[in-house]
């Protein structure tokens, strides 16, 4: 993965209505999307990261509690 990849798949998630912030770790080829989960699913999420081309393997998942309210958080490895 490069750092234009990086670009497109943090692009391809921020993108989303409901999605706040998107980090992708090239060394650790992984991707970390913090998301309103009122607004956004983690499948629309999956989906937008396979349309640029790269297979999703897994998806782990957790619901913290922010101070701007309760948002989800996945992690694709």
């Amino acid at each position: 993965m490069c750092n234009n990849c990086k670009e497109t798949v943090e692009g391809a998630t921020l993108g989303l209505d409901g999605v706040l912030s998107s980090e992708v770790d090239l060394p650790n080829k992984t991707a970390t999307v913090s998301f309103d989960p009122a607004k956004v699913s983690v499948e629309t999420i999956t989906t937008a990261i396979e349309r640029t081309g790269f297979d999703v393997e897994s998806v782990v998942d957790g619901v913290r509690e922010h101070s701007h309210g309760l948002l989800g958080m996945i992690k694709h490895l």
